[in-house]
């Protein structure tokens, strides 16, 4: 008997869940932490086609000292109670707080954050979506087989080495996507 594999939606969060803090600045309290409102839709939409929702997000901050992992875990609680909400549902918030030289598995462009996932809650990386702004977010999606979706409105960098499999600039295009 095969079993039946979850379908999921990883969002990158900061520039497309949040606001990007200022360049060489992080989003390290609830007060920094704007909601970008189109988000809200596609997370609708997604939950009623059955995706689970999981957000991966490289956190350097608490590397760097600037914040630490108690922070960070404040401002994904008050995340998943804004978006309670509007009646959706957060399956898990993963997160790496490593710096780029520590050469982690979980800092995405590595896919440490999503294999996790896949090992957590089943998940079916051919039926499933990765929606990000930033070429790692890409490598990291493409590297499992997951369709990547690019954000490019708030692109961090310009994609000259990895295709993704779709490229919006609006939010709720993934909408037509997913």
């Amino acid at each position: 008997m095969k079993t039946v594999m979850n379908r999921a939606v990883f969002f990158d969060r900061d520039g497309i869940i949040n606001k990007k803090a200022p360049e060489h600045d992080y989003i390290k309290s609830w007060n920094e932490f704007k909601l970008i409102h189109d988000i809200i839709d596609v997370m609708k939409h997604v939950q009623s086609k059955g995706y689970k929702i999981i957000i991966v997000t490289n956190q350097r901050g608490i590397a760097r000292g600037l914040m630490t992992t108690e922070d960070l875990l404040e401002i994904h609680e008050n995340l998943k109670r804004e978006l309670f909400k509007y009646k959706i549902f957060i399956t898990d918030i993963l997160f790496c707080p490593h710096d780029i030289n520590e050469n982690c598995d979980c800092r995405k462009p590595k896919p440490g954050m999503l294999l996790k996932a896949k090992k957590l809650y089943d998940i079916n990386f051919e039926k499933s979506y990765f929606i990000g702004d930033c070429e790692t977010d890409i490598i990291s999606a493409n590297s499992v087989n997951v369709k990547s979706i690019l954000y490019i409105k708030n692109s961090c960098t310009k994609t000259k080495q990895v295709k993704p499999s779709y490229i919006v600039t609006s939010l709720k295009e993934i909408i037509k996507i997913i």
